[in-house]
């Protein structure tokens, strides 16, 4: 498999557990066994605006606040990401 900027399945799994999903992988399958969320933790974008923007928008229904290290990275794909995504934050509490 390449990868460009990180092992993207690797890093998923990683961050993921870190926010305490049960995630694996087995052969070339992503596993989620459990996906009980929970924030107040530290991630890594892994330098990845993939994986940053995966985590932010997992973020999006985390009891507490997600702190992602280089969110930034985002803006080498979508520029406007946070702008977008703080806008949706707003439509889905007046929801």
């Amino acid at each position: 498999m390449i990868n460009k900027e990180t092992d993207r399945s690797k890093a998923l799994v990683s961050e993921f557990k870190k926010l305490g999903a049960k995630i694996y992988i087995e052969d070339d399958v992503l596993w989620i066994k459990s996906c009980d969320l929970k924030g107040g933790v530290t991630v890594d974008s892994h330098g990845d605006h993939r994986i940053a923007m995966c985590l932010a928008i997992a973020a999006l229904n985390l009891d507490e606040e997600l702190i992602i290290n280089e969110a930034d990275v985002v803006s080498k794909s979508y520029p406007m990401f946070w702008r977008d995504l703080n806008n949706l934050k707003r439509k889905k509490k007046g929801a």
